[in-house]
């Protein structure tokens, strides 16, 4: 075959001239006319400063799902909202959710964050909501990551964004696929910063100066335990576990009627072991932490150096023993007496 022949001869060579069937021929007076019309017809020219997509923004497919869900919890006019943070090339943060007036600010399943000391302190006071599922148990650990396992509401944004961005944060951490927080499209939205009471709360447990602490000095080095009333008046209530049984512990507190909140006095020893099921649990993070900041290690557990105020008494109590307890019923006085005895019956 030579250069100047196309296959199409040199195959019409050996085989001979075969017929190519087509809609026209050569000669044809509407073939020609159909084929000069189209030569004469103007080019459609599309310039890239006006293109046809042009003012529409691609949406990757995550979002594309997040949004689905949004609609669907909160109707066709809530927006979706984003906090997405990276270091060093790595997802650290990732959480999307809605604001609703009635409910607050509400942050999907699947959203998720580091694990940090913020989040644990935090978490700590928050062990005992009364929502149907606790805070701690709406997060799983999966791949090293605390993920969200419920749609949960938040009663700000500026908690939302604190609580995934391991700090104190503002509401306008939130934002839509164009940038805009939720006052551009909620002007009523006032938030901001993570409100006071909260912060408050997050705090109190790194002080003991809270209103409902007590300020009393005592050791539980040679106390009697006998004594259910203390010279101001105070009933204190006891978890106790000996040297041969489980869970080592030796803890004095009280509790506030009016606020449901619980003090653990300082001295108070809390057990080393830890239940084989908590061990892996978001609740034992926040242990964790509180231990490392609030106690000194020693033979038998963990002292506590000063009061530590809790929001109810299960909390209280699952930090003593490591464990999840029922606060209501694991504290008793010296008359063996429940909290839930003395103050619910």
């Amino acid at each position: 075959m030579t250069d100047s022949n196309g296959i199409n001869e040199e195959y019409e060579k050996i085989f001979g001239v075969t017929q190519r069937p087509t809609l026209f021929s050569n000669d044809d007076i509407e073939y020609n006319a159909l084929r000069q019309e189209i030569i004469n017809s103007p080019t459609l020219k599309i310039s890239k400063k006006n293109l046809p997509f042009e003012g529409i923004k691609l949406v990757p497919y995550e979002d594309y799902c997040a949004e689905n869900t949004v609609k669907s919890l909160g109707g066709k006019l809530a927006k979706l909202f984003r906090i997405k943070q990276v270091e060093n090339g790595i997802v650290v943060c990732n959480a999307a959710g809605f604001y609703n007036k009635q409910v607050g600010f509400v942050v999907i399943q699947g959203s998720y964050c580091r694990q940090s000391d913020f989040f644990s302190q935090l978490a700590t006071n928050m062990s005992d909501t009364k929502d149907k599922i606790s805070f701690l148990d709406s997060f799983k650990i999966k791949n090293g990551m605390l993920q969200q396992c419920i749609h949960r509401n938040y009663s700000s944004a500026s908690l939302a964004a604190s609580i995934f961005l391991g700090r104190r944060a503002s509401f306008k951490e939130w934002k839509d696929i164009w940038g805009r927080s939720l006052d551009y499209y909620y002007s009523e939205y006032k938030d901001s910063a993570i409100e006071e009471k909260e912060y408050k709360m997050l705090l109190s447990i790194l002080t003991s100066n809270s209103d409902h602490a007590v300020q009393t000095e005592l050791q539980l080095n040679g106390m009697d335990s006998s004594k259910t009333m203390c010279d101001n008046g105070i009933h204190y209530f006891f978890i106790k576990r000996g040297l041969n049984s489980a869970y080592t512990c030796d803890a004095v507190g009280c509790y506030d009627l009016n606020t449901n909140m619980f003090v653990v006095k300082a001295g108070s020893i809390l057990s080393h072991e830890i239940n084989e099921q908590y061990e892996y649990s978001t609740s034992n993070i926040v242990r964790r932490t509180f231990l490392k900041k609030m106690c000194d290690k020693d033979k038998i557990g963990f002292r506590l150096r000063k009061d530590a105020v809790f929001d109810s008494p299960s909390a209280a109590a699952t930090m003593v023993l490591g464990r999840p307890s029922n606060g209501w019923k694991e504290w008793r006085d010296s008359n063996k007496q429940t909290l839930d005895t003395v103050y619910r019956q």
